[in-house]
């Protein structure tokens, strides 16, 4: 079975959770984040070593993403 390549929109506590939750999952791995503010934003995709995207529709249309978890 191949990993499921996630995105979550989102920086806040809940998107964190489920972040480090897919750190524990053999079937998963987390790609990519989006957030609005990029500080936050920076700062996320740096704790979790994931590219962090400002603009929605690049996160929905991304070919590397298999499911968004949104964490709004």
């Amino acid at each position: 079975m191949s990993k499921i390549r996630w995105g979550i929109v989102g920086t806040g506590s809940i998107a964190s959770a489920f972040a480090h939750s897919i750190k524990h999952c053999n079937q998963s791995e987390l790609i990519s984040v989006f957030g609005r503010n990029k500080e936050t934003l920076e700062i996320f995709s740096q704790k979790f070593n994931v590219t962090g995207i400002n603009d929605i529709e690049e996160l929905v249309s991304s070919n590397e993403i298999d499911a968004i978890y949104i964490a709004t």
